[in-house]
């Protein structure tokens, strides 16, 4: 089985526990750095079994950077480099989330574009 925590800063083994039954059991743990998420990795168990993968509550949550993640996404967007800049200064500038998806929204964006900004920000 694979459990994966997005929006996590990485974890240490101390800050993450698995239980099957109650009983502690091995794991392996990983971090993906681009989805921001701790990957825990357990072997196949019975169905029946009963699993719990608790983290700790000192563990924080990962802040989104939505300067960074619209940056990789305008990088490889097939779109014209000019609207890119447009996009990004938007972006860079406004620091006020309603103001940047109304100013987005003002642009006459390709709605699928649109959307995955969108969803960039407000994650």
């Amino acid at each position: 089985y694979t459990v994966e925590l997005t929006g996590f800063q990485e974890a240490k083994s101390d800050q993450v526990s698995v239980l099957c039954n109650g009983q502690r059991i091995e794991y392996s743990l990983y971090y993906n750095k681009k989805k921001q998420s701790i990957i825990v990795e357990i072997p196949e168990l019975h169905v029946q079994n009963k699993l719990n993968v608790q983290i700790d509550r000192e563990l924080q949550c990962k802040k989104n950077d939505i300067i960074e993640r619209c940056f990789e996404f305008l990088n490889q967007a097939e779109i014209s480099y000019y609207l890119k800049d447009q996009i990004y200064s938007v972006i860079q500038n406004e620091k006020r989330i309603p103001v940047m998806i109304a100013q987005l929204i003002s642009m006459g964006l390709d709605e699928k574009l649109l959307a995955v900004l969108m969803e960039m920000i407000s994650a």
